[in-house]
């Protein structure tokens, strides 16, 4: 309660109480901000406001009683107080603005399948200055796009995969079959890839994949690669499912602390973020082992390539 009590007097509330009062109705809030420019003729500023002149006068009467407008050579104008609002009012729209990204902020923090570091890392990767930082000075988030729905994010992934030019790293702990199929043709096009799996996949779920990579129409395909080394997947601890596109765009996705299953997905065009991505990939890579599937099917392309 004592705690409790130091904040509360640390903070002026009495003229904190003012300028909010002041600044809770929407005249007041078109009359400062007319004001940052100052008004020098309130005949036509009531005009252009459409307000009626008692409207006008009780509103900027409140704003200068709060200490936020004044009346300087006869010009209403911002005090200093009051261009520090204006300030803070800013940054405070431009947080509304991006809810979407301050909801996914919340997400991030919420989830117990990432750390708090790595969370941090994901944050200050949405603007080049941070988050926090953004929200201070007024700047704007980089695009971020959030996805609910699984189905969504496999779209988006595959998206990207056909978009991709050079290189992909893909650490998925259970890739989607659409996912693997994607990946496969982007291999066609000579696009370099990384693939890292999780180390406990359902044994009905790796004989579906298995299905699918064997498939008559692309089995011939996926041996050609493997022969050629061209193919490289491992297996290994993953923390989370992320995908770096020519390491300048990046998809993660979160799991649900609970089910495990899929929680929410984003993707967002950074390099910053995309490098660190990848050295997280490769970390894990050095210490992972061959994915087994991968395994059974180089087996296979010896075989193949010894009969004939």
């Amino acid at each position: 309660m004592s705690q409790l009590s130091d904040v509360l007097k640390s903070i002026n509330l009495v003229e904190l109480k003012e300028i909010l009062a002041a600044l809770a109705n929407e005249d007041a809030i078109k009359i400062f901000l007319t004001a940052r420019k100052g008004i020098e003729k309130s005949t036509k500023t009531i005009q252009e406001l459409g307000l009626t002149q008692k409207r006008y006068y009780s509103r900027l009467k409140e704003l200068m009683e709060a200490g936020l407008v004044e009346k300087r050579d006869n010009v209403y104008q911002h005090t200093t107080t009051g261009m520090i609002c204006y300030t803070l009012g800013k940054s405070f729209n431009s947080a509304l603005d991006q809810r979407d990204r301050l909801d996914l902020a919340d997400r991030l923090r919420r989830s117990k399948s990432i750390s708090q570091e790595e969370t941090k890392q994901i944050l200050q990767a949405l603007s080049p200055r941070g988050l926090a930082s953004s929200l201070e000075t007024g700047e704007s988030i980089n695009p971020v796009k959030m996805f609910e729905e699984h189905e969504s994010l496999v779209s988006e992934i595959i998206t990207l995969i056909e978009g991709a030019e050079e290189r992909i790293y893909l650490a998925a702990y259970d890739p989607d079959v659409r996912v693997m199929e994607a990946l496969i043709k982007a291999v066609q096009r000579k696009i370099d890839l990384s693939l890292l799996t999780g180390k406990s996949q359902k044994l009905s779920e790796s004989i579906q994949i298995l299905r699918t990579i064997l498939n008559p129409s692309i089995a011939h395909v996926v041996l050609k690669l493997l022969q050629s080394q061209e193919l490289t997947v491992k297996h290994g601890d993953i923390p989370f499912n992320f995908c770096v596109i020519d390491e300048t765009f990046a998809l993660i996705e979160l799991s649900d602390p609970l089910t495990k299953g899929f929680h929410v997905g984003f993707t967002l065009e950074s390099q910053s973020m995309c490098r660190k991505l990848v050295k997280t990939f490769n970390s894990l890579y050095q210490k992972a082992e061959e994915d087994p599937l991968v395994a059974i099917l180089k087996k296979r392309a010896v075989r193949s390539s010894t009969i004939k």
